[in-house]
Parts: structure tokens; C-alpha cells; sequence
């Protein structure tokens, strides 16, 4: 997907259709070669403490969502990745249950970026601190959001193919850890 979801679409799979829906968008980098994945450990905001699959962060202005993982991409760990070499990967929508945690849906676009990780030198940033290298079959999935587990692996499996295709997941939260539902989209496009 590489334009952001039209809001009437989506609002009749949120638990609250009133809700705004808040755009993100990141790049997840692997190692093609040793079928690694680069994590970052996030400082800081929402998710601290946990390793994020994705260098990801809110759209401004205009941006498409490629435009946004590239940026947040450059922003987060000083790797900036080439457009056209991103690979739609997968679009989640989140919700949480509780309007404390968020008043708002969002809707998180990832690309993947095939990397030498030899020559991908991250950096550290206000908001991701360390990274590592995981083999892709052995991520640290109990140390990630709990909806990692159910979509990431495949999805890296997907990535492979020659014509990867990206799904649209909506989970909603009970709680920071919890998952109350799951269901996956198959009737928006692009």
C-alpha cells in the first residue's frame, strides 16, 4: 500500500468510528543474506523499553507513507533508505479500548528495506537507542508489542516472495499488552 487508507474504509472495522485516525509509517531493514532483522530499542514515548521492528513515526504535512518511513527512518537511526527500493510490507491499523492510552486509531504502514548490514551503520537517536541484528526466525517477541508475534514472522517470510503481497491487520488493545481482537482486512485497496 502505498498511499494512506481512505478513512470511510476503515472506520467500519474500528470498535469507535468516531475516533481520528493518526498516520505512521516506518521501515523494518533485513539483511537479505543472513535473513536478519534490525531492531531498535525505543528511549523514549510510547512503546519504551520494547524493540520495534520498525523505524517508524507520524506523517507531517503532506507526506505519503513512504515519504514518512523515509524520513523517520533517516530520523531514528541515520540510514536513509531509497523509495523505490521499499517494499510494501504490511499497513495495522491499532486501537485501544481505553482513550487514555490513545483517543485515536493508528494507522502504521511498513516497508521493508533490504540492507548489506555490513554497511548499514545505524545510529543512535532520542528515540532509539540500541540496535541489533536478530535472525529472523528468533526475534525477541516477548521484549516487542504483543501483536508482533502474530503477523511480523510471516510477513518477513512474505517479503522473500517475488511479488510480496502486504496485509491490512486491525488489532485492538484491552491494555498496553493485551489483544481483546484481531482481524485482517481484505476489502480496502490501495
Amino acid at each position: 500500500m502505498t498511499s494512506w487508507l481512505p478513512p470511510s474504509r476503515v472506520r467500519r472495522h474500528l470498535r469507535d468510528g468516531n475516533k481520528w485516525i493518526r498516520r505512521y509509517a516506518g521501515v523494518c531493514f533485513v539483511d537479505a543474506d543472513s535473513n536478519r532483522v534490525m531492531l531498535g530499542k525505543k528511549r523514549v514515548g510510547f512503546g519504551k523499553g520494547l524493540w520495534q521492528h520498525s523505524m517508524a513515526g507520524k506523517a507531517e504535512g503532506g507526506e505519503t507513507p513512504m515519504q514518512t518511513a523515509v524520513r523517520e527512518a533517516e530520523e531514528e537511526v541515520g540510514i536513509r533508505p531509497e523509495e523505490d527500493s521499499l517494499i510494501p510490507a504490511a499497513v495495522t491499523l491499532y486501537e485501544f479500548a481505553d482513550r487514555k492510552v490513545a483517543s485515536f486509531v493508528m494507522e502504521v504502514h511498513i516497508f521493508v528495506y533490504k540492507v548489506d548490514r555490513h554497511k548499514a551503520t545505524p545510529k543512535q537517536s532520542i528515540e532509539i537507542g540500541e540496535t541489533e541484528w536478530f535472525p529472523a526466525d528468533r526475534l525477541p517477541l516477548e521484549q516487542m508489542w504483543a501483536d508482533n508475534a502474530s503477523w511480523l514472522p510471516d510477513m518477513l517470510v512474505g517479503v522473500r516472495r517475488p511479488e510480496p503481497r502486504p496485509k491490512i491487520l486491525y488489532y485492538l488493545y484491552d491494555s498496553l499488552t493485551t489483544i481483546a481482537e484481531r482481524e485482517e482486512i481484505n476489502d480496502i485497496k490501495d
